[in-house]
This record gives structure tokens, sequence and C-alpha cells, in this order.
């Protein structure tokens, strides 16, 4: 039964919107589509154009694909306007905590009138497509999409004004910002200048309100992007793949954008110099311009956004996609590349624009879809974390001597497990499944221990320490591996331990992560004493060491 719903966010109220048995159209909004085609003209590619708002496209769309398009209100702008996001699902009237969430955004930028068509055509394209589609079925019915066209519906709407109504010596058309009064006849914060990781680094924002880049009083000040950032964190979500549609300049861009070092994420173990996502973003940067390139041979830029592009910013949505998520985060610049026509880009080339992005827009959603699992215990069927701790049937030891079930001296097989062997070489298998739709290549697993006898109250990642697999206190240990992982499939590693004393009681933890399947970032210092009760991507195995050969569990 369809009802409507209030999700109550850690930073927010959301309010979705719907009505039995679909959902009905609401009376016209102020807040037009970038392009204010009323019906009188016919654009190549359209047609005559049938709605005079966004805001009645969103909800004719929902109207006629009710099962799997859902009208959401995200809040509220300076001026009043909703922020209408749609979402896309097989069960779009719930919440589904298995599968992961996806974000395109637009239009944060009010001049940039192709950066609101676009994610708004490929919401289209996806719901009409649904049904005959496989590929998009696929997408929709493992995945919770959304979509919001126009995140900065004020300044839109005084780009569409003539003439301007405080600034009459200016072009209203090329605004930029949001309408927030700062007072003096001064308007506008930079929306993509507010977001709130490195908000204050020097790279690309101003502190001058009258700069076309300010950025704000403070991190978040700005409605307008309140609104995603409590959609992002909302504590039922995990979003894993975003992009913001801008223009212009054809650029297929990727974090970091605030600094020149690799993008690494939050969540990692910065003790141990952990390996940063810039192979994974190029290969997947470089596939999209490609898949760009292949429709009318427009080429696009793939690069880090501070380096190759190159335009440092810092306070922007991709930072903080990824500094929050630790998953996939892009800007799209969109056509033209260069400066004629720069931001006035003629009508007719909306549909040929949309259509050059819809390949990597589909492919982006795709990598979305892997879901990698270390089971917590042999119950664990991988859905949502299971939050058992130290039963990791994934797991396994093969105590000192290797190759034998030590109190048989039966091979060691597949299923078997046994005590360590401390100051000895054992060997500890890890297996990772992916129940996920997408091949993942090159995963992260690293293995780290502790010893819980001593009662180390540290939380992650201080009170863990990685495998030693030497004994040699000078060498570094290997205690990380990449895996290449089949889609519906499962690899195995194989790490060397040492451990240096003997204890009743260690504890084995695993973690793997890639930029398509990340780890959550634990803020909360209270749930990094367990951080394997909340995330498929670790996994715990309690484990005696001893110092002699003491026997196996099956």
């Amino acid at each position: 039964m369809r009802r409507a719903l209030v999700l109550i966010a850690a930073l927010g109220l959301f309010v979705l919107v719907s009505s039995p048995p679909a959902q009905t159209q609401p009376p016209p909004s102020l807040v037009y589509h970038a392009y204010d085609f009323t019906g009188t003209t016919n654009i190549a590619g359209f047609g005559v154009w049938e709605f005079r708002s966004l805001k009645d496209d969103l909800f004719a769309l929902a109207e006629q694909y009710p099962e799997i398009v859902r009208v959401v209100s995200l809040g509220q702008s300076h001026e009043g306007r909703e922020i209408w996001a749609v979402k896309l699902s097989d069960d779009v009237s719930t919440e589904d905590p298995a599968e992961p969430e996806t974000l395109f955004i637009g239009g944060q930028h009010a001049r940039e009138w192709i950066g609101v068509e676009v994610p708004f055509l490929i919401a289209q394209h996806l719901a009409q497509n649904y049904a005959a589609d496989e590929r998009v079925k696929r997408l929709i019915d493992n995945l919770e999409i959304w979509i919001v066209p126009m995140v900065n519906p004020d300044g839109h709407e005084y780009t569409r004004s003539d003439p301007c109504p405080t600034a009459p010596q200016q072009l209203c058309r090329l605004w930029r910002k949001n309408r927030r009064d700062l007072g003096n006849g001064i308007f506008g914060v930079d929306l993509n200048r507010n977001w709130g990781f490195q908000w204050d680094a020097r790279a690309g924002g101003s502190r001058n309100p009258q700069s076309l880049t300010y950025r704000g009083p403070e991190p978040f000040s700005e409605p307008e992007i309140q609104a995603i950032r409590d959609l992002v964190l909302a504590p039922q979500r995990q979003f894993k793949a975003f992009i913001d549609y801008h223009s212009y300049s054809q650029i297929v861009g990727w974090p970091w954008g605030y600094s020149f070092e690799p993008p690494i994420p939050l969540s990692e173990d910065k003790r141990f110099d952990p390996p940063s996502d810039s192979v994974e973003y190029a290969r997947i940067g470089e596939t999209m311009a490609k898949l760009i390139y292949s429709v009318y041979g427009q080429t696009y830029r793939a690069c880090q956004i501070s380096l190759e592009c190159p335009y440092p910013a810092a306070g922007v949505s991709t930072d903080w996609f990824y500094s929050e998520t630790g998953g996939i985060s892009f800007v799209i610049e969109l056509r033209p590349q260069g400066s004629e026509p720069g931001f006035v880009l003629p009508p007719e080339q909306i549909r040929p624009t949309f259509e050059e992005n819809l390949p990597a827009a589909l492919y982006l959603l795709e990598q979305a879809l892997p879901e990698l699992i270390v089971r917590d215990s042999p119950r664990d069927d991988g859905s949502v974390p299971s939050g058992e701790i130290g039963f990791s049937p994934d797991i396994r030891v093969d105590g000192a001597p290797l190759g034998i079930v030590n109190t048989t001296e039966e091979p060691f097989g597949e299923n078997d497990h046994e005590n360590a062997i401390a100051n000895a070489v054992n060997r500890v298998y890890v297996t990772v499944h992916n129940r996920g739709l997408t091949d993942v290549p090159n995963a992260v697993v690293e293995l780290y221990w502790r010893d819980n006898s001593q009662l180390d109250l540290s939380a992650w990642p201080e009170g863990w320490q990685p495998i030693d697999d030497d004994g040699d206190p000078l060498t570094a240990p290997t205690f990380r591996h990449f895996v290449s992982i089949p889609a519906n499939g499962s690899a195995t590693v194989t790490f060397l331990w040492v451990p240096p004393v003997a204890t009743p009681d260690a504890m084995l933890l695993v973690r793997v992560r890639h930029l398509q399947d990340p780890i959550r970032l634990l803020r909360d210092p209270a749930l990094r004493f367990e951080p394997d009760r909340y995330d498929n991507n670790i996994a715990s195995r309690r484990v005696q060491v001893f110092s002699t050969t003491l026997g196996t569990t099956k």
C-alpha cells in the first residue's frame, strides 16, 4: 500500500511525496526547465515540448511509472522553492538496505542550463526503458537511483529574468550563484564551493562575497546543498556512485579538487601507506570519456580535477562525496569545449549532449553493482551486515606445520581451521565474495590482528596491527594483497602470519575495499571499537595462539 513517508535523517527532514495509486501532478511550479519550451517551438529531437516546468515533468514521470519512479522533496531553497529529486527503484516506495544508492545532480550553477537537462533526461530514459531494456531493468532492480536535476532553483529562475530585477546593468542569464541576500545589494553563494570537506582550503574558493566563487560564511551554510548532504548521510542509505553535471569544457573529472595529492579514502589506516584510488578512477573515467566519444565524436578529457584538468577547487561536491562515502565521485563538464557558445548552449544541442552522455551514465551506474563480502558467520548471507563478531568462516588458519590438520596429519582442506602457533609461520586463507553483478578488479584485502587478552581498548585503527609475515621487526610486513573478484564469484588470498606471542584470545580482522564498493567511514569513535559489526567488507575470527601444536577446528 502506498503511503506518504516522512524520513527523519541525521541532519534533516525529507518528505517522500506519493499518493495511491500513483503520484498526482501538483499545481504548476515557478521552477521551469532550463530551456523554457512552451509547446510553440519544435526543437530538434524533442518535437513539441509538452510540460511547462521541471516539476510538472517529474510528477508526470512518476504518474506514468508509479511502480519505479517517486518524486521527493529534499527541502527548500532560500526563496522557498522545492529541491525536487526523483528516485528510481523496483520497489520505489521502500528503503531497501541491501540495495546501494547512486546520485546524479545538476544545476548547482544557475547559468549552466544543460546541466539540468541531462540528468532529467537520464531519469526519463531509465523510466521509459525499464520494461523493454534488460540493462536498464537490471540497474533499477538492483540499485536505488536518485537524480536531482536542479539543485539551485532560485539562481536558475534569476537567469530567466529579463531585464534583471536587481542589477539591470548585468546579464542575468550568466548568473552563477544562488540568491542568498548578503546585504548591501550583494547576493549569492557559489554552491559548489560551500560543501563541507576542505571548505577553507585555499584552492578555488573566495572569501569575497562579491566573487563568483564566494564560498559562503561557513560550510554547508546554504539550504540547497544541506538538502543533498542530508540525503547522502541518512543512516539507512549507502551511496556508492555520484555524478555532478556542469558546463562547460567537456571534462570527466575526479577527486581531489582541493589538493594535488592522489585520492585515498578517509576510512583507511593512514599508518601504513594505504593505496590510492587513482588507478581505478583513471580506469573508470577514461572508459566514460571513450563511451561519450563513441556517440558523436566529442572529446571529453578524463582527469583528476586539480591536476590534468586542471582547475583546483575546494569545497566542491565531488571531494565531499568521496570523503564521506569512499565511493565513485565524478564531475562532468558538458558541452561545449570553449567560450563560444559557452554557457549559452543552443537548444538543438540538448539532445546530442544527453545522448552522448547516456552510455557513460549507465556504465557508472553499473560500477555501483558489486557487493564485496567477507562473511561474519556461517549464517551470514551478505544482504546486510550481520553484526556478529569473531566467527567468520572466510578466515581460516592453517597452523604450523603447514599443509596438514595437525591433530590428524590429514591434508588441510578447504573448510578446515586450526589454532595458530607463536613464532612460527602460519597460513591464513581469506575468501572474499562478490554477490554483485559487476566484476571487481584489484580489490584491496588487508589482514590485521590484536591480542584481546591484553584488554586493549583502542578503537580502529590504533588497536590493531598488521599481521607480521616473517617475524622480523626490521622488515615491513606483507599484510595487503590485491585480488580481482568476478561478479557472483569468489576469490581466496593467502597471508603468512608469525604471531609474536602465545595468547588464548587473538582476533584476526579482514578489511576488503574497492572504489566500487568502499568501506563506510565510521565517524563516531564508539563504533570503531567493533568495525566489523557495521560493514559487509569487514569480518573477524577469534583464534587461539599456542606455543606448540594443539589441535584444529573443523
